[in-house]
């Protein structure tokens, strides 16, 4: 099986961490190079979550991507609908799986 370098990034949004006075805003940036083959990158802000994805073309395609954020959605849905599960009761495989089958 293919093996790839992935990373996951929480910007966790945390108020008290700002000095009195002073506002801190998250700054979406991009260097355009990635240690990894694969980063996702979830921002918190009081209001919302943002979610960017990073991969390296050369492995993935942008289909591929749309599937595993498509699986991952379908992951989160299932987590918040099922809160008392532990995470390692959830098989992306399987929702994934069910996913495609109802497209199809």
């Amino acid at each position: 099986a293919p093996i790839a370098q992935v990373g996951f990034v929480l910007h966790a949004y945390n108020e008290t961490a700002a000095p009195t006075g002073l506002r801190m805003t998250p700054i979406p940036t991009y260097s355009g190079r990635s240690a990894f083959d694969l980063v996702l990158r979830i921002i918190e802000t009081p209001a919302y979550l943002t979610a960017n994805l990073e991969y390296n073309t050369d492995l993935f395609t942008g289909d591929t991507i749309e599937r595993v954020l498509e699986d991952y959605m379908l992951l989160l849905k299932q987590i918040v609908s099922n809160p008392e599960l532990r995470l390692t009761d959830f098989q992306l495989s399987q929702i994934s799986q069910r996913h495609h089958t109802v497209a199809s």
